[in-house]
């Protein structure tokens, strides 16, 4: 994953993907133990994480290239009036993806374990009532439910760590051509 959406040059990252990705799968299925409740139900949680990475990515942008990093939340062709706002537009837009990472992943968590919770508690009452004809019908699409949740445990990681390479390889690829984007504006 981090050769085919980062690059190459930067596998450097793979230890850091690799750790998120297995943090977030396995704080997932832990949450699919009955009587237990996953961490990354807990938006504090998950925006923070996002945070982290954002602020790691761009302290490392920063470190790498100084101020012209700022170039990278520059859209090309951009008239010389309006480049402040630009720029505190695109940042704006990169802290909004940022938030969306973060709420995304705590938000389908939450969703999904409650409705299981719900149609096991459903359940476990008409069991409870010794109403057994009722009960044997809903065990199938129950356990097609609880696999799919699994699925969606993987798919939320997936979907986490992708968005994360994403957010890393832009700012690598843009830290490469902001130079190109300075002299524009320079000349």
């Amino acid at each position: 994953m981090t050769t085919e959406f980062i690059g190459s040059k930067f596998t450097i990252y793979f230890p850091l993907i690799y750790t998120v990705f297995h943090l977030i799968v396995f704080s997932n299925l832990i949450g699919m133990v009955p009587y237990s409740s996953t961490c990354t139900v807990e938006i504090i949680l998950t925006l923070s994480i996002a945070l982290t990475l954002l602020i790691a990515v761009l302290l490392r942008g920063f470190l790498s290239n100084g101020i012209v990093l700022l170039a990278a939340f520059l859209p090309a062709g951009t008239p010389l009036a309006l480049v402040p706002l630009m720029i505190i537009l695109e940042l704006v837009a990169y802290l909004t993806r940022t938030l969306s990472l973060g709420l995304r992943l705590a938000v389908n968590m939450i969703t999904g374990h409650i409705l299981a919770k719900v149609c096991v508690g459903f359940i476990w009452v008409a069991y409870l009532k010794g109403l057994s004809a009722l009960i044997i019908p809903l065990l199938i699409p129950l356990t097609v439910f609880l696999g799919l949740e699994i699925l969606i445990a993987y798919l939320q990681a997936y979907i986490f760590t992708f968005i994360t390479c994403i957010t890393v390889r832009d700012m690598g690829h843009i830290a490469l051509s902001s130079t190109s984007t300075c002299y524009y504006y320079y000349k």
